[in-house]
């Protein structure tokens, strides 16, 4: 299958979804989530905090005794969603945060430190405007990445009534509103990590368009296969973000993070990040610090 039909694919994952359920494939989180106000940076955060990681971790722990790559055949009843072309397939994420919670992955082991082809690329975006979703690549050791093969992951920008769209987007809509170039990669004023943005205009959400601009992104930030970074994707914008660390303080945190989602695994991590000093300081300790100076007066 070809992803150039979006509605057509957004039916089909629902239907693999349901699939799923009914054969009891999928393992949803449970979790609480909450908004959080960074006062550092003028931007909210959500916080969920898991409740249920025990299936996970055990299937973890298989995979550190039996290893088994999830991303190659046979799999499970529901999860395949399509085959994209002669290279890549669409699969639901068993471990979801979110319905609709879908990777792109390779046919082909290719090593998850693999910079996107234009092939991928393509079926990319037909996935995200499929979902309108947010794409997010885990490029590197340090970017929080939990599987060696290649695998891109979309979730939809709205996901419930408190949840409609990433915080990231908010930020990026004010700040292309009060001077800050973004139509040409450029850095937002308020985050004070090393980062590039670039917003998409009307009809530029296109492969030619986004390939130029996250080719030009890896080159201005001197990024390669050695190095880690978060790697997100809209509609409406990329961004990356080179990555120093996977965690700090006992918090992990992939590329999701930059998008204003933190995926916490109980109070304690809350409390932690509490101490940090909040998530633009705990964001800033996994990337590269600017020259900017931040205190740490966040609203928790």
């Amino acid at each position: 299958m070809e992803m150039d039909d979006p509605d057509g694919l957004l039916t089909l994952i629902d239907k693999r979804s349901a699939d799923s359920r009914t054969a009891a494939t999928l393992v949803s989180f449970d979790s609480e989530v909450s908004e959080l106000k960074d006062a550092n940076i003028d931007m909210h955060f959500y916080i969920r905090i898991a409740k249920n990681l025990v299936d996970k971790e055990k299937s973890d722990e298989v995979q550190k005794t039996v290893p088994r790559n999830p991303f190659m055949p046979p799999f499970e009843t529901g999860l395949l969603v399509a085959e994209c072309g002669d290279h890549h397939r669409l699969l639901l994420n068993k471990f979801n945060l979110v319905d609709r919670h879908v990777l792109l992955v390779t046919n082909e082991f290719v090593p998850q430190n693999s910079s996107l082809t234009q092939e991928l690329l393509t079926q990319l975006i037909m996935c995200i405007v499929s979902i309108n979703g947010l794409a997010f690549h885990n490029f590197g050791e340090h970017s929080g990445a939990s599987q060696p093969h290649l695998h891109v992951q979309v979730i939809p920008r709205f996901q419930s009534e408190l949840i409609r769209d990433a915080p990231l987007s908010q930020l990026i809509a004010k700040s292309a509103a009060t001077g800050d170039r973004l139509r040409t990669p450029s850095v937002i004023s308020a985050l004070p990590f090393k980062h590039l943005v670039v917003c998409f205009g009307e009809g530029e959400f296109n492969i030619n368009v986004v390939e130029r601009f996250y080719r030009s992104m890896l080159l201005e930030l001197d990024v390669n296969t050695d190095s880690s970074y978060s790697f997100l994707l809209t509609v409406d914008y990329m961004m990356i973000v080179p990555r120093s660390s996977s965690s700090h303080d006992g918090i992990g945190l992939n590329s999701l993070a930059y998008a204003g989602f933190i995926f916490l695994k109980g109070e304690q991590q809350l409390q932690t990040l509490h101490n940090i000093g909040g998530p633009s300081i705990l964001l800033t300790h996994l990337a590269f610090p600017t020259s900017k100076s931040l205190s740490t007066n966040t609203h928790l």
